[in-house]
């Protein structure tokens, strides 16, 4: 995989999850307002595993920068 590809690919997958994490606030306030408070645990609590994941793709993004980096550092194309 180029690191382009990689690129677009985080960036795709990154904005999919904020929409869910969208989503799923909505429809937590949806279910508070409802009173079905069991349910709007439900929504809060898939959106800690949303935040969980994107803290799983900072890093390693932060990751692929630090290779491509040091890969220019060596005189390497990434």
């Amino acid at each position: 995989m180029s690191l382009s590809m990689f690129k677009d690919e985080h960036q795709v997958k990154a904005t999919n999850l904020l929409n869910q994490f969208d989503r799923n606030t909505m429809q937590a306030a949806l279910s508070v307002a409802e009173g079905d408070f069991s349910k709007a645990a439900t929504h809060y609590f898939n959106n800690a595993h949303i935040c969980n994941e994107l803290q799983y793709m900072k890093n390693e993004k932060e990751t692929m920068d630090q290779i491509v980096r040091e890969m220019k550092v060596h005189g390497m194309t990434p």
